[in-house]
C-alpha cells in the first residue's frame, strides 16, 4: 500500500527547505534570508537563476542605501517562456504593515489595481494583495 506521495527529492537544494502548501503545491523557503520561491530548487539551473535574481535585488538595495523592514519576507520567481525569454518577478512583504512593496517605482497597473481613487483605496488594495 502506498501512503506517501513525495514530490521532491532528498537533499540537493542548498539552504532551501521544501515546504508543501496546505493546498498541495510545493514551494521552497530559505529561512536564514526569509525568501520564498515556487521555482523547483532541486534543479541546479533554477537554483542558479533564482540566486542571480536575489543577488540583483541585493545590489539594488545597496545602491538605494535603504534598509528593509525588520519583519519582512521576499518572494521571488523566475519564469522562462517557450521562446527562451527569462523573466524575473519579486515582491517584498512587510508583515508589520501587512503590505507588499518593491525596490523600484511601480504603477497600479503592475499590481492590476485599476480605478484607484485615493491613497486609502490604494492601501486597502495593497493590503488585499498581502493576504
Amino acid at each position: 500500500m502506498t501512503t506517501d506521495w513525495p514530490h521532491s527529492k532528498k537533499g540537493g537544494c542548498g539552504n532551501w527547505i521544501p515546504v508543501t502548501h496546505p493546498e498541495g503545491s510545493l514551494y521552497f523557503y530559505d529561512a536564514e534570508r526569509h525568501i520564498f520561491t515556487e521555482n523547483y530548487m532541486y534543479d541546479k539551473a533554477w537554483r542558479t537563476d533564482v540566486e542571480r535574481l536575489i543577488s540583483h535585488l541585493g545590489m539594488l538595495l545597496l545602491r538605494q542605501d535603504k534598509e528593509l523592514p525588520p519583519n519582512h519576507d521576499l518572494v521571488v520567481e523566475v519564469e522562462v517562456t517557450d521562446d527562451g525569454n527569462m523573466y524575473w518577478f519579486y515582491y517584498y512583504v512587510d508583515h508589520d504593515t501587512r503590505s507588499i512593496f518593491w525596490l523600484q517605482e511601480i504603477t497600479t497597473k503592475h499590481v492590476e489595481a485599476y480605478n484607484i481613487t485615493s491613497l486609502a483605496h490604494l492601501k486597502h488594495t495593497i493590503e488585499f494583495e498581502y493576504w
